[in-house]
Parts: C-alpha cells; structure tokens; sequence
C-alpha cells in the first residue's frame, strides 16, 4: 500500500486548501502533471481504459562528441479504447537525482526539462501512434554520459498507467583529429616535372661529351661540382 500526496487546491469563494490522499497498490511513480482528478464517492473504472506493452529494453549506445547520440525505445501500440492523453519523460539517473532530460506531453513539450537539454533532444510528433519513443540528443559532450530510462503515461492515471520501457547507457567519446593528406599534384604538373628532367638529362648528355674534347677551356666554365669530373681521366 503506497500513498500519494497530491497537490493542494483552493476553492474560489471561501480560499480553503484542501489535501487529498490516495491509497493505491502497487506503488508507482508519479511525474509532475500526473495527478489523479478524484470525485468524492467515485470509483475510477480500470478495467476500460487503454494499455500498452514495453519491453523494457536495456541497451547501450556511443556517440561522437559535438554529435548526436539515438537512444531507442519502443512499446507495444496501446490496446483497447485510446487514452485521453499519453505522455512520456526521459530521465537521466545522476547519483541520486534524477534529472528530466526530455517531458512530452502529446505533441507539446513540458515546461520541466532540465535547463542543460534545452534545445538539444527531439522526439517525433506521433511517437504514441507509433509506438516510437526514440530519443535523439544533440550536441553532446561529456557531462551526458550515463543511465537514461523512459517512462511513458497513460492518462487518466490508475495503477498500472505508467510504464518504464528502456534504459539506455551513453557513451560520449573524443573526436579524433585527423592529419591533413598530402596535397597531390595535378596530372599537368606531373607532365611538367617530367618534360624538365628530360630536358636537363639530355643536355648534360650532349654538353659533356663536348666539354671533354674541350676540357680545358669548358672546365673553367663549368659549375663547381662538375669541374672535378672534367679532370678525371680514364
């Protein structure tokens, strides 16, 4: 047996505060939004309302730094009469607390996302209709990694309305940092460099023979490191 302290609420006329507390089995979380609507002297009835199957998937994934990492999740699509109203939360299992890092309510985002994810998750639109509460986290960095698990809720809430689906552990790595590749030359430039030492291997060819005929006029014009060759005698 599990009790659930529900948020006060006042009447217009006189300003009373009033509790209600309810008893329930077995226990379940509640999210901020959840609260029962009770009417005094009236039972909810449970045995109509809609229902959905998770797995509860334990999976891991890694992603890049400054990239975006895809925690999956699914469920089963819900059975029996729609429900009024679904939503779903992720949440980030940090020591003790745990941090929402996604709230969706329907199609609309919650109001109660941690400060450090906004703007950085997404989920699709239709995710109940489709039985899809993947996840998408961008821009992440290393302060992300850890535990995340989904729950998603059926509303009106009842005992057995709220879901624990997947848990997911992320890995944040390092970017590696890739050396630039060498710069290739050009199929022109290769013809070039070509056509030059052609050129220069065919005039020491015909200028040497010359020069040696000539040596002693040619060797003094010669550069210094081909004048001792001029003085070689076979």
């Amino acid at each position: 047996m599990v009790k659930y302290f529900l948020p006060p609420f006042t009447r217009s006329r006189r300003g009373t505060c009033y509790s209600v507390l309810l008893v329930t089995h077995p226990a379940q979380l509640l999210l901020p939004g959840n609260e029962y609507s009770i009417l005094v002297g009236k039972t909810p009835e449970w045995e109509a309302a809609a229902s959905i199957s998770c797995p509860e998937h334990k999976g891991a994934v890694s992603a890049v730094s400054g990239g975006t990492a895809r925690l999956p999740c699914n469920f089963s699509p819900p059975v029996g009469p729609p429900a009024q109203e679904a939503k779903v939360a992720w949440q980030k299992q940090e020591d003790e607390e745990e941090v929402v890092v996604h709230f969706q309510n329907g199609r609309e985002n919650g109001d109660f996302q941690h400060r450090r994810y906004h703007n950085r998750t997404y989920i699709q639109q239709d995710w109940f209709q489709l039985g899809d509460v993947g996840m998408e986290l961008r821009n992440v960095r290393g302060g992300d990694n850890g535990i995340y698990v989904c729950w998603v809720t059926l509303l009106p809430l009842r005992p057995d309305s709220q879901h624990r689906c997947c848990e997911v552990a992320l890995t944040v790595m390092a970017a590696f940092v890739t050396e630039p590749e060498p710069v290739a030359l050009s199929p022109q430039w290769n013809h070039v460099i070509a056509w030059i030492m052609f050129i220069v291997t065919v005039s020491l060819l015909l200028f040497l023979p010359i020069c040696w005929v000539f040596s002693n006029t040619c060797v003094r014009t010669l550069p210094p490191l081909v004048q001792p060759l001029m003085h070689h005698r076979y």
